[in-house]
């Protein structure tokens, strides 16, 4: 499977307050089949960021 650069947007980010961090690597699903994964590269919206 080839690497893609994307951009993912979450819909509704303040119900995943401090979730995400560079490097984490996020199942991407279609109902319950896996398809994919997507590793976080670079987080724009600070409240998704996880506090050290």
């Amino acid at each position: 499977m080839p690497d893609i650069e994307a951009t993912i947007t979450f819909l509704s980010p303040e119900a995943y307050p401090r979730t995400l961090w560079i490097g984490k690597k996020i199942r991407i699903q279609e109902g319950s089949r896996i398809v994919g994964y997507a590793e976080v590269t670079q987080i724009f919206y600070e409240l998704v960021r996880k506090q050290d």
